[in-house]
């Protein structure tokens, strides 16, 4: 009985994932298309970062929480612990910014 209830809880992680993926995927396409350098501010444990890595050449994560970071940054993904409201780059230094949560 625990395994099944194990292989169940998997199955529906991995089904958000996929719906995510597909949401994601179709944000992209809709807004960021064109884009070679995408910035995802909140970017939390990088679920949007995992998708736009295929879509732009340049893709930088930004949180304020230094631990999932350290795991995107391990992923071989450019992270910057910052806060939303100070973000440390230029103007105009991206094509394309993703903040869902803020």
């Amino acid at each position: 009985m625990k395994l099944l209830l194990k292989l169940i809880r998997k199955l529906i992680r991995n089904i958000h994932w996929i719906s995510r993926k597909m949401f994601y995927n179709k944000i992209i396409s809709m807004y960021f298309a064109y884009c070679n350098s995408l910035v995802d501010i909140g970017c939390g444990r990088g679920d949007f970062l995992f998708v736009a890595r295929n879509k732009a050449k340049i893709v930088i994560g930004c949180d304020i929480d230094v631990k999932p970071l350290i795991v995107l940054h391990l992923y071989g993904f450019d992270v910057v612990q910052c806060d939303a409201s100070y973000l440390p780059f230029k103007d105009d230094s991206f094509d394309g910014a993703f903040f869902p949560t803020l």
